[in-house]
């Protein structure tokens, strides 16, 4: 497992503290240290002020009101009870970081944690339990696979009706969309080396700007190459390095090729979940997938 991954995102970093970490930012002309725990409470806010934005297209406010920030928690539309889902590989440490990082940034109505799994489960099964789709003879059981940007996961759960019961829960920590998009990138970066090596200052993938462009291109290959049956990207980049312009293709085989590794760890888990369960995949009413990672065609 990767303890930290500031290698994969492009930001400064630094400890904030014994055996913490932060993200240096500037403000006001100065450079300062918010610690990561923080960070995360101020993408729950920023949610919080989506939902209280929505509910202010629709509400009828006094003036007061209506000039406050959509952030501000004060703000009579801003959320004030919270169920917030997180990895189920979260540590006990990892979950108080994170409700720490909440209670800093003035988010202090969370009523609990939910697993990430579990919250799908719950999306899944509440509507169909309200229309009585669930016997209490014949527990349905279903296997949901998640596949976001940094993380996969795999779960069984069984529904009766007004509840349900996830049997297992199983992980990849370090296997999402990004590592895709990272060996896209390396694989531009490698061509793009070996048609310039002799004009070029550095490695392309230890340069910031240059990383996020190779990133950039290599999720929009991705997406290219996701529909069913299309079989080329083209990848052009201006300026990529040293005033370089870089373009290339991408072929469907060649992609394949290259996710192969990443492809063969999609399985361990869902037999890992099945076997802990006791459970065949005849045993199964359903499998369902979620994750904008999952749409991803190779």
């Amino acid at each position: 497992m990767k303890f930290c991954n500031f290698a994969c995102v492009p930001i400064k970093h630094a400890g904030s503290g014994p055996d913490t970490v932060g993200v240096k930012v500037t403000l006001g002309g100065e450079e300062k240290v918010i610690p990561v725990e923080m960070v995360a409470g101020m993408m729950v806010k920023s949610l919080g002020g989506i939902a209280c934005a929505r509910s202010k297209e629709s509400t009828t406010l006094d003036e007061k009101s209506a000039r406050m920030s959509t952030t501000d928690t004060s703000n009579p539309l801003f959320p004030q009870d919270w169920v917030v889902a997180v990895p189920g590989y979260y540590t006990d440490a990892q979950r108080r970081a994170f409700l720490t990082g909440m209670e800093v940034v003035g988010i202090n109505g969370v009523q609990r944690l939910m697993h990430e799994t579990t919250a799908t489960a719950l999306a899944y099964g509440i509507f169909k339990d309200i229309k009585k789709q669930f016997t209490k003879e014949n527990p349905t059981n279903v296997l949901f696979i998640d596949m976001g940007a940094t993380a996969y996961s795999v779960s069984v759960a069984e529904f009766v009706p007004g509840k349900l019961i996830v049997k297992s829960s199983q992980y990849d920590s370090d296997l999402g969309g990004r590592d895709f998009d990272e060996l896209i990138a390396q694989w531009l970066a490698d061509k793009f080396e070996e048609k310039f090596k002799s004009r070029l200052s550095g490695k392309p993938m230890n340069r910031p700007k240059t990383r996020m462009k190779l990133l950039t291109a290599a999720e929009r290959a991705k997406k290219t190459l996701s529909p069913a049956g299309v079989r080329e990207a083209r990848c052009n980049m201006e300026c990529l390095m040293d005033d370089l312009d870089f373009g290339c293709t991408l072929k469907a085989d060649e992609y394949e090729e290259m996710c192969a590794p990443l492809l063969a760890r999609l399985n361990p888990p869902i037999q890992r979940a099945l076997a802990e369960t006791g459970m065949k995949a005849s045993d199964l009413a359903s499998i369902e997938i979620v994750g904008g990672s999952t749409r991803i065609g190779c």
